[in-house]
């Protein structure tokens, strides 16, 4: 005897909408068949075993079924514990479904749980299409950016490389790309790009240092202008000296009669004679006595005077005239214009010297000539500047340091120049790769993105794979009992 016997009531909307069990209908055997035209009510017999399966109140309607006899309202369902399975077209609706694929034969996928996941499975499969030719195209612009920045650092690397290369050991003859963007991003992490760059005038000197062969050491000028105001001091005391004497008319203001006179003198002294060695007649007395006394103690020591300060004004302008300076071509290049701007200066204010000393000079040769009189210097003497030499030494000293630290500052101007060069280019670096960065973010995410998708099918069809072990062997009856393999479940 079956567990229902007999469906005691039903009062449905449709076509049993007051159905009581006949007196003359058998109850429910072991096997059952229910059979009737469309609307006939087989579905709502099939609805009401649902709602004992799912142990639910009937909806919409009322009914009662017989249970070993006893009555169990439908109010009751909640209550049963009765093993009923219901498949009917409900069942088919909300747990198979069919798999898309044009030609081939359909696969069925039976459950319900089975039916959601095949469902996102071909979502999630529709998103992955989207998301893969999303990647694809991310990966090509990634591609793109990171060309185009490769190629910045290829042309930059390229223009330091032939810019500091040189024969001989020189880490820049090897310059390539990478470390043109390893120190371009050190630069721009520490954000002193700007200190970098340097003005025209440096980078020029700089240039022509890196391309300079070593040098001789110069030795330092050791010279000093003469001190024109102590000497013109001298000079101006000698001219303002005069000889007080017995003094001859036509000698006194006559200076050439005068000095001819005082060498004859010194002349006859000499040869130790008597007689006039111009006419060789006999001297006076009287009038040799009347020179002397003319050309006394007091002039002798003025004449000797002044010619001793000729002699140090004609030393010191000797002196000033042969002077030997190094020339600039001794001088590394950077270091030649400078030079030669200082050795203009330094002739000019040489040439001031000379024409002050002869000016002293020759006041003091008109003053041999007028020794009885007071004679003035008529002329103003330049101001001579005192950093001249030190103008000149200043450049010989920075020409000497060079030499001691050769190798050192050829590599230190190369690395400032590199640097120059690196900053200069370092906006367009920044901005070509934060291009690059973009995207190769937006490639990693579309990426991850696939992952993503790739893994919850997998865990969708593995869920799914569950079934098949049950749905081969429904396949196997539907083989049979079809004889056709048009359909497979799954």
């Amino acid at each position: 005897m079956a567990l229902i016997d007999r469906i005691s009531k039903l009062n449905h909307p449709g076509v049993l909408h007051d159905f009581t069990w006949p007196q003359d209908l058998a109850t429910f055997g072991r096997y059952n068949l229910i059979y009737g035209w469309n609307g006939s009510g087989k579905t709502t017999i099939s609805r009401l075993f649902h709602a004992i399966e799912t142990r639910t109140a009937p909806t919409n309607y009322e009914a009662d079924v017989s249970i070993y006899g006893s009555v169990l309202p439908g109010s009751d369902f909640s209550q049963a514990t009765l093993p009923v399975r219901v498949f009917n077209g409900d069942f088919v609706a909300a747990n198979v479904t069919q798999t898309p694929g044009g030609d081939v034969p359909p696969i069925l996928v039976l459950g319900e749980d089975s039916v959601e996941n095949q469902a996102q499975v071909e979502k999630f499969r529709a998103s992955l299409r989207e998301v893969i030719a999303e990647r694809d195209e991310r990966r090509m612009r990634r591609a793109s950016d990171e060309r185009t920045l490769d190629g910045h650092c290829i042309r930059e690397a390229r223009v330091i490389k032939n810019t500091l290369r040189s024969t001989g050991q020189n880490p820049y003859n090897n310059f390539d790309k990478s470390r043109y963007q390893s120190r371009a991003e050190e630069m721009l992490n520490s954000g002193n790009g700007n200190e970098h760059r340097l003005a025209d005038d440096i980078r020029t000197s700089l240039q022509l240092q890196i391309h300079e062969t070593a040098k001789d050491r110069i030795g330092e000028i050791e010279y000093m202008f003469p001190k024109l105001s102590e000497m013109s001091t001298d000079v101006v005391k000698l001219l303002e000296t005069t000889v007080v004497t017995a003094t001859i008319q036509s000698l006194e203001h006559d200076e050439k009669l005068s000095s001819w006179v005082h060498e004859g003198i010194a002349l006859h002294d000499c040869y130790g004679t008597t007689q006039c060695l111009f006419c060789e007649q006999t001297l006076p007395q009287d009038r040799m006595d009347r020179l002397k006394v003319h050309f006394n103690a007091a002039y002798e020591n003025l004449l000797e005077n002044i010619n001793e300060q000729i002699g140090v004004l004609e030393l010191a302008a000797r002196d000033t005239a042969s002077l030997e300076l190094p020339h600039s071509s001794q001088f590394y290049d950077d270091l030649a214009k400078g030079y030669e701007d200082a050795f203009e200066e330094f002739s000019r204010v040489r040439q001031q010297a000379s024409e002050a000393l002869s000016l002293l000079v020759d006041a003091l040769r008109e003053k041999k000539g007028q020794v009885f009189a007071v004679t003035t210097l008529n002329h103003n003497l330049p101001d001579l500047p005192d950093d001249a030499v030190d103008d000149l030494n200043l450049l010989v000293h920075k020409h000497n340091a060079r030499c001691n630290s050769f190798e050192e500052q050829i590599v230190a101007a190369r690395e400032r120049i590199a640097s120059d060069l690196i900053a200069g280019s370092l906006g367009e670096f920044e901005c070509l790769s934060e291009e690059a960065w973009k995207s190769k973010s937006a490639a990693i995410e579309a990426s991850n993105e696939v992952t993503r998708l790739e893994g919850e099918i997998v865990q969708l069809e593995q869920e799914i794979v569950e079934h098949r072990r049950p749905a081969a062997e429904l396949n196997e009856d539907l083989r049979k009992y079809l004889v056709m393999e048009s359909y497979s479940l799954r």
